[in-house]
C-alpha cells in the first residue's frame, strides 16, 4: 500500500500543476483578449472619423475619448446620425479648448449621456438649437468645429475669456438668428464670412479686442435688428451699405477708431452710437 500512494500522488502534484499554471494561463491572457479588445475599437474610430472626413484633421484627444471612453451612439436608423457625431464632436472639442474643468458649471459634459442633458447645450432631442455657456470661465479658443453646426439658431457665450480669433467657418452657421460673444478677449479680424448669416437678427461682439475693417458683406444681413460693436479696435470707414439694412434698429459702433462720414442710415434706427 505504500508504493502507491507515495509514488503517483507526489508527481501530479509537484510537477503537472505547477507548468499549466505558469505557462498555458499566461498565453491566452495576453493574446487571445487583447485581439477583441483593441480590433472593434479601432474599426469603429475608423467609421467615425470616416463619418468626419470633411473637418480633418480631427482633434485625435477628442477622438479617442468620442469613440474610446463615451459609450453614446445614436440610435440606430436616426436620420440625422452623421450630424449628430459632428455634433458630439464639436461640443466636446469646446470643452476640451476652453479649459472645461475649470469652467463653472459643468453639468453632464463628456458624460455618456445625450449633449442634450449637457449644461448650456438645449434641448432633447437634438440637433441641439441653443448654445448658452454666458458667465462661465471659458478661457480658450474658439474651434472651428462649432462653427460646423448648421443647426444652431443661438450661440450665446459671453463674458467669458476666449481668446484667438472668429474662425471664417463662422459665416456657415446657416440658422442662427441670435449671435452673442460679448466681453472676451477675441482679436483678430471680423471675417466676410459674417454676409453668410442671412437669418441673424442679433449679433453682440463688443467688448473684444476685434482689428481691421467692418467686412462689407455685411449688408446682406437684412433680418439685422441689432449689431453691437463697440468697443473693439476697429478701423476703416463704415461701409455704406450699412444705411440699407431696412430693419436695423440698433448700431452700436462707439470706442473703435472708425473714420470717414457717416452713412445715411434707414429711419427704423432708433440708437445708433457711431463715435
Amino acid at each position: 500500500t505504500s508504493g502507491p500512494t507515495s509514488g503517483p500522488t507526489s508527481e501530479p502534484t509537484s510537477g503537472p500543476t505547477s507548468e499549466p499554471t505558469s505557462g498555458p494561463t499566461s498565453e491566452p491572457t495576453s493574446g487571445p483578449t487583447s485581439e477583441p479588445t483593441n480590433g472593434p475599437t479601432i474599426m469603429f474610430r475608423s467609421e467615425v472619423e470616416r463619418i468626419l472626413a470633411d473637418y480633418a484633421p480631427l482633434d485625435q484627444g477628442t477622438m479617442t475619448w468620442l469613440t474610446e471612453t463615451s459609450t453614446w451612439k445614436p440610435a440606430e436608423g436616426d436620420a440625422n446620425s452623421d450630424y449628430l457625431w459632428l455634433e458630439r464632436y464639436g461640443l466636446a472639442l469646446l470643452y476640451l479648448s476652453t479649459n472645461g474643468p475649470s469652467w463653472y458649471y459643468t453639468g453632464n459634459w463628456l458624460t455618456n449621456k445625450p449633449v442634450c442633458e449637457w449644461y448650456g447645450v438645449y434641448t432633447c432631442p437634438g440637433p441641439e438649437k441653443r448654445l448658452d455657456l454666458n458667465y462661465n470661465n471659458l478661457q480658450g479658443f474658439l474651434p472651428t468645429a462649432l462653427f460646423e453646426l448648421t443647426a444652431l439658431t443661438q450661440l450665446r457665450l459671453k463674458f467669458n475669456q476666449l481668446t484667438g480669433s472668429i474662425p471664417s467657418s463662422f459665416g456657415n452657421l446657416s440658422s442662427l438668428w441670435a449671435l452673442d460673444l460679448k466681453n472676451n478677449q477675441l482679436t483678430g479680424t471680423i471675417p466676410s464670412s459674417i454676409g453668410n448669416l442671412s437669418g441673424v437678427i442679433y449679433m453682440y461682439l463688443n467688448d473684444n479686442q476685434l482689428t481691421g475693417t467692418i467686412p462689407s458683406s455685411i449688408d446682406n444681413l437684412n433680418n439685422l435688428h441689432d449689431i453691437h460693436l463697440n468697443d473693439n479696435q476697429l478701423t476703416g470707414t463704415i461701409p455704406p451699405s450699412i444705411g440699407n439694412l431696412s430693419n436695423l434698429n440698433i448700431l452700436n459702433l462707439y470706442y473703435n477708431e472708425l473714420t470717414g462720414s457717416i452713412p445715411t442710415l434707414t429711419q427704423t434706427i432708433q440708437q445708433c452710437n457711431l463715435w
